[in-house]
C-alpha cells in the first residue's frame, strides 16, 4: 500500500533526532533520569516524558533546562523542537506564523487560518476562589485598601499572585471564538495541554470572597488525566453528561464575523499542572489549523500532606485580616476539624496486624484521617487504597533492609529501597512510615528515642499535626508510666 504524501516527514526525524542528542548526552553525564530533572529544575514526569517515545516534542522551558544540564547547543535543539513540532501537531506552526489564507493549499474553496480567529481567553475570578500560598504566610504583610478605596476593595488576589500563589482544585476561563474569516469554521477540538506536571503545591490555603456572584461553568477539563478531555457537566451535581466528550457528540459551528463563549473549568485533585489551550478549527474545504491563546495557568491539588493554616479574607472585618476557617469543598476537606469516619475499605482492602491492637483502635480513625489528608467521597477512598499499599510496602521493605543489613547485604538493602522509593510519590513514603511507627509504638507501648525525636520533629511541622499529636502523647504517657513504675521503690521495702 502506497504510503500516503507527508506521512512521515522531516518533523519526526527531527523528533527522533532531538531524543537521540538527549539519551546520547545523558549517557555521557552518567546521571540517572531523577538526577537529571533535579540538576535541570524539572519533575521527574517531565524529564521522562521528553525521552519517551511517542510523547509530544518537550516544552521550550524544558529543552532549555534539559540543554543547560546536559550540556548541549540550545540553539540546535530549539531548532529541532521546532521542525518537530511542525509534524506532531498539525498547523501548530501556522497558528505560530500566521499565514495568509492563501497558503493552506484547498484549491478555489474557502479557507481560514489562525490570523483570521480571534480566540480571546479571561481567566475568571469566582465566588469563593482559593488560592495555595506557598510558606511562609507573610500575614505580618496583609493586602491594604487604597487611599479612598471603598469596603473590600483590597486586590487580594493580586497580592497572593505576587507572593507565588496558585489556583487550588480548579481554574476558571471565559474563552470567546471570533470567526473574522470569509468561510464557516468547524471547532474540532479544544484541549487542555500540560506543559508540565508535579507534586502539588505545599503551603497555606488562601480563601477570597468577595460580593457578587458568577457564571456556573458548564465544561470541564479533569487535569489528572494523561490527555484531557472537554466534558459537559450538570450545573447542579458538577457530573460529567453523555458518554463521549463535549465536542465528539456536539457539531459547533461559526459563521462568518460570528462569536462564541465557552465557560470552561480545569480541575485537579492529586498534581500541580502547568498548562495551555489548544483549539483545532477546519474551515469548509480547507485544512485544520490550530490556535494556541498565549495564556498559561498553573492548578494544584491537594499535596498528600495536606494545606495549613487554611485562611479566608474577611474584607467586611475593621481592619480586614485573615482567619482560621474550615473548608468542606466536596472532595476534600480543608481546615481545622475533627475527624471524619472513614466510608467502607475498598474491596479487598486489608489493614497491618497491629491495627488490630486495642491501644491502637482508639486512634484509628486519627491514623486514618491522617492517611487520606481530609479528602472525601471517592478521591478519599482512593487515597485511602494507596496510603495502604505504601504502609504495607514500607512494612515488607523495613523488614526486608533489617535482614540484609544483618546477613551484611548492604547492596541488597539499598536495592529494596530504592525499588520503595521508584514505586511511591516520596510524601505517600513518609506518611505510611509516620503512621507503620505510630502504630508499632502505641502496640508496644514504647518508641526508640531517635525514633521518637523524628516523629515529634515531623508531627509538629505537619499540617495534620492536631490528630497525631493525642498518638504520640498516649506513647509518651505509656513511656513515663512504665519509667515511673520502674524507678518506684517497692512497697514495704525500707
Amino acid at each position: 500500500m502506497q504510503e500516503p504524501v507527508g506521512s512521515r516527514g522531516p518533523g519526526k526525524d527531527a523528533l527522533a533526532e532531538l531524543r537521540a542528542r538527549l539519551v546520547d548526552a545523558l549517557a555521557r553525564s552518567r546521571l540517572s533520569k531523577t538526577q537529571l530533572a533535579a540538576r535541570a529544575g524539572l519533575g521527574r514526569t517531565t524529564v521522562w516524558a521528553a525521552f519517551r517515545d511517542g510523547a509530544p516534542p518537550p516544552t521550550p522551558h524544558t529543552v532549555e533546562a534539559l540543554a543547560g544540564a546536559l550540556r548541549l547547543p540550545p540553539g540546535e535543539l530549539h531548532a529541532l523542537r521546532r521542525r518537530a513540532l511542525d509534524e506532531h501537531d498539525p498547523g501548530e506552526a501556522g497558528a505560530a506564523r500566521a499565514p495568509s489564507s492563501g497558503d493552506t493549499g484547498a484549491g478555489p474553496w474557502p479557507t481560514a487560518s489562525a490570523d483570521r480567529v480571534e480566540v480571546l481567553v479571561e481567566q475568571a475570578d469566582p465566588v469563593g476562589r482559593f488560592l495555595v500560598l506557598p510558606s511562609p504566610v507573610p500575614l505580618n504583610d496583609p493586602p491594604v485598601r487604597a487611599p479612598g478605596g471603598a469596603i473590600g476593595s483590597e486586590d487580594v488576589l493580586g497580592w497572593a499572585r505576587a507572593r507565588g500563589a496558585v489556583d487550588f482544585s480548579y481554574t476558571l476561563l471565559f474563552v470567546t471564538m471570533t470567526n473574522r474569516s470569509d468561510a464557516h469554521l468547524t471547532l474540532r477540538s479544544v484541549r487542555a495541554l500540560v506543559l508540565e506536571r508535579g507534586e502539588p503545591v505545599r503551603g497555606a490555603l488562601v480563601s477570597i470572597q468577595p460580593a457578587g456572584s458568577q457564571a456556573v461553568p458548564e465544561l470541564l477539563f479533569d487535569l489528572d488525566e494523561v490527555e484531557p478531555g472537554l466534558w459537559e457537566v450538570d450545573e447542579y451535581t458538577r457530573r460529567t453528561v453523555g458518554r463521549r466528550p463535549y465536542l465528539d457528540r456536539t457539531h459547533v459551528r461559526l459563521a462568518p464575523d460570528e462569536s462564541m463563549k465557552l465557560v470552561i473549568t480545569a480541575e485537579v485533585h492529586r498534581s500541580c499542572c502547568t498548562w495551555q489551550l489548544r483549539l483545532a478549527f477546519r474551515p469548509d474545504g480547507g485544512q485544520e489549523f490550530v490556535v494556541r491563546p498565549p495564556g498559561r495557568y498553573r492548578t494544584s491539588g491537594l499535596p498528600v500532606e495536606g494545606l495549613a493554616p487554611v485562611l479566608a479574607w474577611q474584607w467586611h472585618a475593621k481592619p480586614p485580616a485573615f482567619a482560621p476557617t474550615t473548608r468542606d469543598l466536596g472532595w476534600c476537606r480543608v481546615g481545622e476539624g475533627a475527624p471524619q469516619p472513614l466510608g467502607p475499605l475498598p474491596e479487598g482492602g486489608t489493614l497491618p496486624d497491629w491495627a488490630a491492637h486495642p491501644d491502637v483502635v482508639r486512634f484509628l480513625p486519627e491514623l486514618l484521617d491522617f492517611l487520606t489528608t481530609g479528602t472525601a467521597g471517592p478521591e478519599r477512598l482512593r487515597r485511602c487504597t494507596a496510603a495502604r499499599s505504601a504502609t504495607a510496602a514500607v512494612e515488607t521493605a523495613s523488614r526486608a533492609v533489617a535482614q540484609a543489613l544483618r546477613d551484611g547485604a548492604a547492596d541488597e538493602a539499598r536495592r529494596v529501597q530504592d525499588g520503595l522509593k521508584a514505586a511511591f510519590a516520596p510524601p505517600l513514603l513518609v506518611q505510611a512510615e509516620v503512621a507503620m511507627l505510630l502504630g508499632h509504638g502505641l502496640a508496644r507501648g514504647h518508641l526508640p528515642a531517635p525514633t521518637h525525636d523524628v516523629l515529634r520533629s515531623y508531627i509538629e511541622r505537619t499540617p495534620a499535626a492536631a490528630v497525631l499529636r493525642p498518638a504520640l502523647a498516649a506513647v509518651e504517657r505509656e513511656v513515663g508510666r512504665e519509667h515511673h513504675e520502674r524507678n518506684a521503690p517497692r512497697r514495704g521495702r525500707t
